[in-house]
């Protein structure tokens, strides 16, 4: 199954830099995997020469992540992942104790998840939470909303594969739902 929103946005291959996208090219890649739903979409966004506005892209990512949030909200994802981590947490800390422990959203959106485990204090001070996504609209609203609740948590626009410091760091990988969770430590 393609996700609309990988098909609408790209970025130069070791950097950050945002590339314009083909409607043609989208609508074909939607059409092909039987996206009705998608394709209309697709047709209704903006675009000057065949190339999508990145501005109206954006807008419409931003409204999608929104209706996510309210989502992971209703289902208590936050509470979900608190649980699911926690265990995990607790016996990497026993295995290196004293050891910064950071857990990482990669592909986060407005990171709700991320705000949710700050706002529940779930890990304690000695956790780093931090959101990772490729778009420069949602980090800017993920840390907007983290700044208006007064979070201890941060959130970084990258492209997967460009910041190898991260990389290095990696413990663990669980699944959860879209997202990839990362335990660092």
């Amino acid at each position: 199954m393609i996700e609309l929103s990988d098909l609408l946005v790209a970025y130069e291959p070791g950097t950050s830099n945002r590339l314009p996208v083909r409607r043609s090219e989208v609508l074909e890649r939607l059409r092909e995997a039987g996206d009705k739903r998608g394709a209309k979409i697709v047709e209704q966004l903006p675009s000057q020469n065949d190339v999508l506005d990145p501005v109206a892209v954006d807008s419409v990512l931003l409204r999608a992540h929104g209706e996510l949030q309210r989502l992971s909200e209703e289902h208590r994802h936050g509470q979900r992942v608190a649980r699911l981590l926690s265990p995990l947490l607790r016996s990497i800390t026993e295995w290196t104790p004293g050891e910064p422990l950071w857990v990482v959203d990669i592909g986060c959106g407005l990171g709700y998840v991320i705000r949710y485990l700050a706002a529940s204090r779930s890990f304690g001070r000695d956790v780093e939470l931090v959101g990772v996504d490729q778009n420069a609209a949602l980090i800017a609203e993920a840390r907007r909303l983290a700044a208006d609740e007064r979070l201890r948590c941060r959130f970084v626009v990258a492209v997967l594969g460009v910041r190898p410091q991260l990389a290095e760091r990696f413990v663990q990988m669980l699944g959860s739902d879209s997202a990839r969770w990362t335990v660092m430590s």
